[in-house]
């Protein structure tokens, strides 16, 4: 293999490699053994006026070959070396190959992702049949003669018995309907009537029992000779059950039967349902991945750019010394502006130097400089880290998402909406092929929402989840996705710390598995160089404060502000332990959670620090070279948010009052007009709900608001088993 000695320059940095030219392949090797091998085809290769010229992320490198024209006899075996003669109809020919090979690749690997899905679903349906069939055979089986303890008219059999059941019947009020409850005791099924054992002699007679079924409330029951409806609240799906089997009872059916037919046909289409999902995961798995193809237009990969970048950083040529950084420390470009609007400022662009002493100066220009305005995001001669990182702030709505692109990393935090298909494009159009680790901060669905499509979008080596489980089928779709993918698994625990290529990532939150599942987000922070990124998920005040107690050191210079800017986070005692220079959160404009909150702009704008969000800016780009930080915005507004005042109202300031938003979920806000919203009922309202009596209600208007249901479990008195109880009479909701 021909070998060449030649000098790799980038900017002002001239760094010594061996050029080998291997085939249709070019390796660049530094003195210290490191290597990078690229296709010379895909490198798109110009011939100089001295050497090889390369086009990275639209930066200029050059390669200077000591014997320029053996290096070229050798790469283009005699050629003229211009580009388009490596791009011969051979190479077009296996190009379009490669592509259709690919295209059909992934029209057939999306489509059995679909079919895999939807064979999920319906393999959870037929599971979920097959366990109430036998829930309901081993309820029927249990009917048998026992012993009634009561009086009745006449002697009768006892079949069975359900405890401590409730009867609702409706009475007329100023042309409303209403419902009064009577406590019935236990209730007894004998062989022609129902019997309650209570304070109350009422009984039903089978025949007389015109239509039963289930409503939220409870078990509905129509009677003949009565005027009133009723409802029986209780074990409803119980009473049904063993109300039926009475009934068929009473007429010469065998409800056995019935039963266990319905068990046979629902654990044979369980059984097909699994077969039909193995066979398709088998499919998918038989499926060979071809290699991407690389268009003419082809720019270099992030990994052969990142490559590049460490070949030319890895020594300084005595000749040539590089030339000292910039001394600018701001620039903004501003024009005119009114009371009723934030400033149109285009970009603001922070370099650190040494502190030094600068004043602001307002003007009134279309277009001006302005002295610095922000002090070092580091200290003052720190060394710079190898390469650059950019941070993008996604701009997908009332939702997260966030990019960390490194020399020789790429991070993504969360992964947008359910409802949504931007995050794969976003990341595309970054640039990025592959993830070295995937993060969902927390299971809720506007922040895991794209989480399996980007799983099937990109090779992703590591996903990190909070552990907490959710009951969502996003939630499912991604641990389906990540069970699918050959990408490693871990849960973060408060204390530990990685070194992600040149980054070192360091774990603050949770400290265990907890419930909460705001309070349970992944909080990291970031440091590249010596410059530091805080990411809180939807961390709220209580993991804020445990953060605190536990002693991290919590100091950045970036802070992604929890919660979408929740009023229930960024705390005034965690916002001065980080003490930010920047802050950036991600909402979508004219959320209906009021998001961000006017309490936490002002105590951002009082701590100094420079606001920019998602839903004035459009998708943030923060960029440091591990001392100095760049923020640049796509959309909206183009410069950081105007503090809240009396006399300026901005969009990111919204007057609505500040609310904590329940997870985004599927059924986020979506209480229907028969259930109870514990977040927003009033007393006597909360009390329809099981084991609510007037003191828990007291109790409910105090803890609001509630993330979910499950939270209701900090209520006194409410444990696991009363949470249940709670979850299956199913009129409580958490708007």
């Amino acid at each position: 293999m021909p070998t060449f000695r030649a000098t790799l320059e980038r900017g002002t940095r001239r760094r010594p490699v061996e050029a080998i030219v291997d085939g249709d392949h070019l390796v660049l090797r530094t003195p210290d053994g490191r290597e990078g091998r690229w296709s010379i085809t895909e490198l798109r290769l110009a011939r100089g006026l001295e050497g090889v010229e390369l086009t990275i992320d639209g930066e200029r490198a050059r390669l200077v070959v000591a014997q320029p024209e053996a290096f070229w006899q050798a790469v283009a075996g005699g050629e003229d070396p211009t580009w388009w003669k490596f791009w011969s109809a051979r190479t077009w020919s296996a190009w379009w190959r490669r592509r259709r090979a690919w295209n059909e690749y992934r029209d057939r690997a999306t489509s059995l992702d679909a079919r895999i899905a939807s064979a999920a679903e319906h393999r959870e349906r037929a599971a979920a049949e097959a366990g109430a069939a036998g829930r309901r055979l081993e309820w029927i089986r249990q009917l048998g003669p026992r012993e009634v303890p009561i009086r009745t008219a006449r002697t009768e059999t006892g079949l069975a018995t359900v405890a401590d059941v409730t009867l609702l019947e409706t009475r007329r009020r100023e042309g409303q309907t209403v419902w009064r409850a009577v406590d019935l005791g236990d209730v007894h099924f004998t062989d022609r009537r129902m019997v309650f054992s209570g304070a109350k002699n009422v009984e039903f007679r089978y025949d007389a029992i015109t239509i039963a079924g289930q409503r939220p409330e409870g078990l509905y029951l129509a009677v003949s000779n009565r005027k009133r409806d009723h409802i029986l609240a209780g074990p409803a799906e119980r009473l049904e059950v063993v109300l039926d089997a009475c009934r068929k009872l009473a007429a010469g059916i065998d409800p056995v039967a019935e039963a266990t037919e319905e068990v046979t046909r629902t654990v044979e289409q369980l059984e097909a349902a699994d077969e039909q999902l193995a066979d398709l995961r088998a499919e998918r798995d038989s499926l060979v991945r071809p290699d991407r193809p690389v268009s003419p237009a082809w720019v270099p990969s992030v990994a052969a750019a990142a490559l590049l970048f460490a070949l030319g950083a890895y020594a300084d040529d005595p000749d040539l010394p590089d030339t000292p950084p910039p001394t600018t420390v701001t620039t903004v470009t501003t024009t005119p502006t009114t009371t009723s609007a934030p400033p149109s400022t285009s970009s603001t662009s922070t370099t650190t130097t040494p502190p030094t002493t600068s004043t602001t100066t307002t003007t009134t220009s279309t277009t001006t400089t302005a002295p610095p305005t922000t002090t070092t995001a580091a200290a003052a001669g720190a060394p710079a880290a190898e390469g650059e990182m950019a941070v993008y702030f996604f701009d997908v709505g009332q939702g997260d998402s966030t990019l960390l692109a490194g020399p020789d990393f790429t991070v993504v935090i969360d992964a947008g909406r359910h409802d949504r298909t931007d995050v794969v494009p976003h990341l595309r159009r970054a640039g990025v092929e592959s993830i070295d680790l995937l993060v969902g901060t927390h299971p809720d669905a506007d922040h895991i929402g794209q989480l399996a499509d980007v799983l099937a979008a990109f090779p992703v080596t590591e996903v990190w989840m909070s552990g907490d489980q959710h009951t969502t089928l996003t939630f499912e779709r991604a641990l389906d996705a990540i069970l699918d993918s050959e990408a490693g698994y871990h849960e973060p625990r408060a204390g530990e710390t990685f070194e992600i290529g040149s980054a070192v990532v360091e774990v603050l939150n949770p400290a265990s598995v907890g419930g909460d599942l705001n309070d349970g987000s992944i909080v990291l922070r970031v440091t590249f160089g010596e410059v530091r990124f805080l990411f809180t998920g939807d961390a709220e005040a209580g993991a804020e404060a445990a953060m605190l107690g536990r002693g991290h050191d919590l100091a950045a210079d970036v802070l992604h502000v929890g919660h979408h800017g929740s009023a229930a986070s960024t705390t005034e005692p965690f916002l001065a332990a980080v003490s930010p220079r920047i802050a950036v959160y991600s909402a979508g404009a004219g959320n209906q959670y009021g998001h961000p909150s006017p309490e936490v702009l002002q105590r951002l704008a009082d701590h100094g620090v420079e606001v920019y969000g998602t839903d004035v800016n459009g998708t943030v780009v923060v960029t440091t070279d591990g001392r100095s930080i760049t923020v640049d915005t796509t959309g909206g507004g183009t410069g950081p948010l105007p503090a809240p005042t009396t006399t300026t109202t901005s969009t990111t300031t919204s007057t609505a009052p500040a609310t904590t938003a329940p997870h985004e979920e599927e059924t986020a806000s979506a209480c229907e007009p028969w259930q109870v919203d514990i977040n927003h009922a009033p007393p006597e309202e909360l009390e329809r709900i099981i084991h609510i009596g007037p003191e828990r209600a007291g109790q409910i208007l105090q803890l609001r608001p509630f993330s979910s249901v499950d939270s209701m479990i900090r209520i006194k008195g409410i444990g696991e088993k009363r949470l249940a109880d709670i979850k299956a009479q199913g009129i409580a909701c958490a708007g």
